[in-house]
């Protein structure tokens, strides 16, 4: 094997496979793992890591760092927990899709959770705010789920009844979905019955049009069997 870059040496290796922890050497070259486990690698650098674990990266499947990526790419406050991959878009309701007319009220809906800070949502579209995370050349992995509050205010604003078919093939085909977080962006309220289920119903219908497209959005199953349980 060519010389690495760096090898760890002295980590407890924790590998992800769901085996006991054991003792061994990391190898890394260029941006890449080459190798792991046992013993006498050589590198252009060593880091003796003291008996640390060593894992894999963590997932973040519930992130509020959708904005946070921008002010601050680095992400040192997740990197110190070993998160590598975060999940954007949670509860429904996000910073994309936005119409330039609904920027103020979805920033200050926004705000508690995600701040609000100054400049950014110069994106209209998700493929343009996931565009900009690019750019801005993150530290971690991201990933992004369309928030279904987000996409149901920018087909039929805040209307308080269920979208028609023609809406949700517009969501569906406009919006390119492939997985959903749920939020109801017209209550504040917490959802119980009949609420519910008339959302769960919206994303029941969605299923069955996306399946006359040949595209299916992963996340609407459980919705769908919230709705048939009803």
């Amino acid at each position: 094997m060519a010389e690495l870059d760096l090898v760890i040496r002295g980590a407890t290796l924790y590998d992800g496979t769901g085996g006991p922890p054991r003792q061994g050497e990391i190898g890394i070259k260029g941006d890449r793992i080459a190798a792991v486990g046992g013993s006498g690698l050589s590198g252009a650098r060593v880091l003796d890591a003291g008996g640390l674990a060593a894992a894999p990266g963590f997932i973040d499947t519930h992130s509020h760092s959708d904005l946070r990526v921008l002010e601050q790419p680095t992400l040192d406050a997740k990197l110190r927990q070993g998160i590598t991959l975060e999940l954007f878009g949670q509860d429904g309701i996000s910073v994309a899709p936005v119409k330039e007319e609904q920027v103020e009220n979805r920033r200050r809906q926004l705000a508690g959770l995600l701040t609000n800070p100054k400049g950014f949502w110069q994106w209209r579209s998700v493929a343009e705010y996931l565009a900009e995370v690019a750019n801005a050349e993150p530290a971690v992995d991201v990933a992004y789920l369309v928030p279904h509050g987000a996409v149901r205010e920018w087909v039929m604003g805040l209307e308080d009844r269920l979208a028609t078919d023609a809406e949700l093939r517009q969501i569906l085909i406009d919006r390119g979905v492939d997985a959903l977080s749920v939020f109801d962006p017209r209550t504040k309220k917490t959802w119980e019955g009949a609420q519910l289920r008339a959302l769960c119903e919206d994303l029941r219908r969605l299923e069955e049009l996306a399946a006359t497209v040949d595209e299916k959005p992963a996340a609407t199953t459980n919705g769908t069997r919230v709705a048939k349980r009803g």
